[in-house]
């Protein structure tokens, strides 16, 4: 009897799996998001030490911490936006590939 039990708690499926993360990542939105995140990460640091010059250390993580979240809310609620414009540069580079593809290919022949 035990052992139906386990099973059916191992069967349980979360929607906040492993699993799931890491087919998430691999969207352009989940990609979009980790950038996002390293870039911040990246930025953080920086200004923390650029405000420490100004201001007390605590202070200076404070305002770096609420800089650093407004900015990841603001760059969540434009990532549709931002996704279109990165779509259609890459969309753009494309098309110019295939361009010059043919163009190649036409004065080979």
């Amino acid at each position: 009897m035990q052992r139906q039990n386990l099973r059916s708690v191992n069967n349980t499926k979360s929607p906040l799996s492993f699993k799931n993360a890491i087919k998430d990542i691999h969207t352009p939105k989940g990609r979009y998001v980790i950038y996002a995140i390293l870039t911040m990460s990246i930025v953080a640091p920086i200004l923390q030490k650029m405000i420490g010059l100004v201001a007390s250390d605590n202070i200076a993580l404070y305002i770096t911490l609420g800089i650093m979240v407004i900015g990841l809310f603001c760059v969540a609620f434009k990532m549709d936006k931002i996704s279109e414009v990165i779509n259609q540069h890459q969309l753009d580079k494309l098309n110019q590939r295939l361009k010059n593809k043919k163009e190649t290919n036409h004065s080979d022949a």
